[in-house]
Formats: C-alpha cells, sequence, structure tokens
C-alpha cells in the first residue's frame, strides 16, 4: 500500500495484486502471472493489469451471453484456497459493477488493460480480498490476495 497523490483532503492510495495461484477448484492447464496495481479515489477502484498465462480463447474478447466470461475483478472472499464469493460491491452500490468488465488477450494468452469501478468500498475496504481472472468460459482460473 504507497499513496500516490494527495489533492487536499482525497487522497488517492495504490493497493497491488500479484503472485496468483491457480483458483481452488481450477484443474486445467492455464497458470495465470503478472500484477494487478489497484488505485482508490473515495469509493471507486482504478486497475491497470498486466498478466500471462490467461485464456488464449478470450482474444476476440469476452462471449457477453457467459457470465463472468475473460473477467478481471475484485471478489467479496478473502481466500484462494477456499471459495472467493462473488463480485465485490457494498452499499451504496446495489447492481454488481463488475459484470462488462473483462480483459482480451492475445494468442499466447498475454493481456494488459484497465478498469475503473465503484465498488461503494474504499481501499481499506478491499485490502485482503481476493482478485479473479476468469476463463472463457467464465469459470475461476486464478487467484491474488489484494495487498
Amino acid at each position: 500500500l504507497k499513496e500516490v497523490v494527495s489533492f487536499g483532503h482525497i487522497t488517492e492510495t495504490e493497493t497491488i495484486a500479484t503472485g496468483f495461484v491457480p483458483y481452488y477448484t481450477y484443474e486445467g492447464e492455464l497458470q495465470v502471472d503478472g500484477t494487478v496495481y489497484i488505485s482508490t479515489s473515495e469509493t471507486t477502484q482504478s486497475g491497470l493489469y498486466s498478466l500471462e498465462g490467461t485464456d488464449p480463447q478470450c482474444e476476440s474478447g469476452a462471449d457477453l451471453s457467459i457470465a463472468n466470461s475473460c473477467g478481471v475483478h475484485i471478489h467479496a472472499g478473502n481466500s484462494c484456497t477456499d471459495d472467493a464469493l462473488g463480485h465485490y460491491y457494498m452499499d451504496p452500490i446495489t447492481e454488481d459493477p463488475w459484470t462488462t468488465i473483462s480483459y482480451t488477450a492475445d494468442s499466447n494468452g498475454s493481456t494488459s488493460g484497465s478498469f475503473q469501478v465503484n465498488t461503494g468500498g474504499s481501499e481499506s475496504d478491499i485490502l485482503g480480498l481476493a482478485f479473479v481472472i476468469h476463463a472463457f468460459d467464465g469459470s475461476r482460473i486464478a487467484c491474488a490476495i489484494i495487498q
């Protein structure tokens, strides 16, 4: 955790998710590696990611008819060795803000990109939560804890 920018009373901080491990129920061949940097301003998380080993089937992007297809999401759970629960958001946000957040990989499974999501939560709220990478079919393939 580090302070990135301070504007008067609004401070933007940065957290990181790295050291990805296979999601505890994943038995496939994909091995995700890389880093997700997450900055928080008030209740909005902005992320920059650079990942390898993601699903190369995501080369054309997510399949909008499949929930979580090619997703990169903060989850409400705090474990990569147990259920990471559903997508993270809290009051006053009432609808899942993560449904349209996804990556596009190259044919080798490499991807880099960004996201911005108002989760309703602060930086301290997301510390220790699971960051999950999804496959083209929406399954959970990798997980890292936000630090």
